[in-house]
């Protein structure tokens, strides 16, 4: 048997950690996942996109050159310098309905994001 304590012992796995402190290792929630996903060049992508479709979410009223409901100009006309992304069938500019649209897919994310807790905080501290 060996005199080291258990809680310091490991299988010898190169990921294991062995002081059993929070996977965030720096006790701010957060601070180490992010510090790990930006070491990965893969993850700094990801944390490229999903920091622009935020940025784009919330600064969606000045960046958006029309309303999302706003009819402009003639049904679907070619992307041009005035319609970088054209019109839909009712006249309506492309580029600002995706524009807006991130407002609602970062509101539905968020939402998901709340359910997904509030059914698995309970069923994580039942579980114990």
């Amino acid at each position: 048997m060996s005199s080291t304590p258990s809680s310091t012992r490991g299988s010898g796995w190169k990921g294991e950690r062995n002081d059993r402190r929070p996977a965030g290792g720096t006790g701010r929630a957060g601070r180490g996942v992010l510090r790990r996903i930006a070491s990965h060049p893969t993850g700094r992508i990801g944390l490229l996109f999903a920091g622009g479709v935020v940025l784009l979410a919330l600064l969606a009223p000045l960046l958006a050159p029309h309303g999302a409901e706003e009819i402009v100009a003639t049904p679907l006309r070619e992307p041009s310098g005035t319609y970088l992304l054209g019109t839909d069938e009712l006249g309506r500019d492309v580029l600002s309905r995706v524009i807006w649209g991130s407002q609602v897919s970062l509101q539905v994310s968020v939402l998901a994001t709340l359910i997904a807790l509030l059914a698995a905080l309970p069923l994580g501290l039942t579980a114990g």
